[in-house]
């Protein structure tokens, strides 16, 4: 369930990012740079990963190396409207 819609889906195409809130951040090369991340989010109700993996900082800059990973396999879901279906 999303809690803050302004958050929940943001692309930055120049940056080669693409985060859901602050619950997951996929960035760079996603198979090769660990780089992605998981944190604590308001923008979604529950956490995506396990408390294990999500990061206690609250900013990227701050994440320790062992909260950074790499993705090997991903789903891409077209989100259509109400008005679509």
């Amino acid at each position: 369930v999303v809690g803050k819609f302004d958050y929940a889906i943001i692309n930055h195409a120049k940056h080669s990012w693409l985060c859901f809130g602050d619950a997951l951040g996929l960035r760079h090369n996603l198979k090769t740079d660990k780089r992605c991340h998981c944190m604590k989010s308001s923008a979604y109700s529950k956490p995506i990963r396990s408390d294990e993996f999500i990061s206690p900082s609250k900013y990227y800059q701050e994440i320790s190396r062992e909260f950074l990973f790499s993705v090997e396999e991903y789903e891409v879901f077209k989100i259509l409207s109400r008005n679509d279906l």
